[in-house]
């Protein structure tokens, strides 16, 4: 099982790669986002970033553009999200990346009072960013969300997509699922869609916000989910999403997850 951390996009990717690896991870999940991340900049370093990703033999996932609203009630808003994330994902696929982590269109703004309207645009933006990326042969893994997001945090959310795109995998966020619903949630995940779980985000949290904390220091029940991994994908990736300045919190909450996926 590879196991990873994510830059931090207002840090120099190319430094942000030194120091992950020097921190002893096996993969980086490149979050494509400004102001050091933009699809665009990686762009122009993409050979750069090759060459470091092999000298250190990372393995890439690259996470799709978070801050951008593709099913917003503003058209030019939806028009300029969407184009954000399909040219992160051919800038994706042109590194090589094994997978994409995909967040699922939010509901923002006025958006929930007309859900039928939101609904559409969720619908239209989503199955166009599958599309293109299915094109571009990679394989995408929607995460799921939390209540507030407007959809796509429970199982059920899930399954029709599941059931329309067979090469569609999901990314499970532990932390997002502690929320609202405590160790229930990233359980449900697993006994619903185990085989199609492709990667894995872990962070902690106090089953209220989702506050990006080391393993062991809210409520997440790590314990449940590592003993289940057992029958996932052979090819199981996971990221820890432990958003600190002290960067050996990352080095603990790994040394945490290993302990665990052995039994302990």
């Amino acid at each position: 099982m590879r196991i990873g951390a994510m830059n931090h996009p207002v840090r120099p990717l190319l430094r942000e790669i030194e120091v992950l690896a020097g921190l002893g991870f096996d993969l980086l999940e490149l979050a494509m986002d400004p102001p050091c991340a933009h699809h665009g900049q990686v762009r122009q370093q993409s050979r750069a970033v090759a060459r470091s990703l092999e000298k250190y033999g990372l393995a890439l996932v690259c996470h799709l553009p978070t801050f951008v609203y593709p099913a917003d009630l503003t058209e030019s808003i939806r028009r300029a999200s969407i184009a954000e994330l399909l040219d992160a994902a051919t800038v994706a696929a042109g590194l090589g990346a094994g997978k994409v982590v995909l967040h699922p269109p939010p509901v923002n703004g006025l958006g929930p009072q007309v859900p039928e309207l939101s609904g559409r645009y969720v619908e239209q933006a989503l199955r166009q960013v599958l599309e293109h990326c299915f094109r571009l042969e990679l394989v995408v893994c929607l995460e799921n969300m939390f209540p507030v997001y407007g959809g796509f945090w429970l199982p059920e959310h899930f399954a029709a997509w599941l059931e329309e795109y067979p090469g569609l995998r999901l990314t499970l966020d532990a932390g997002h699922a502690n929320i609202g619903r405590g160790s229930a949630g990233a359980m449900a995940f697993v006994r619903r869609f185990g085989p199609r779980i492709g990667h894995l985000h872990l962070s902690d949290n106090d089953g209220r916000r989702d506050r990006h904390l080391p393993l062991g220091e809210g409520t997440v029940d790590f314990r449940s989910l590592a003993a289940a991994t057992a029958g996932l994908d052979p090819d199981l990736t996971v990221t820890l999403e432990v958003f600190s300045d002290d960067r050996s919190l990352l080095q603990a909450s790994r040394a945490r997850w290993k302990a665990l996926l052995a039994g302990g």
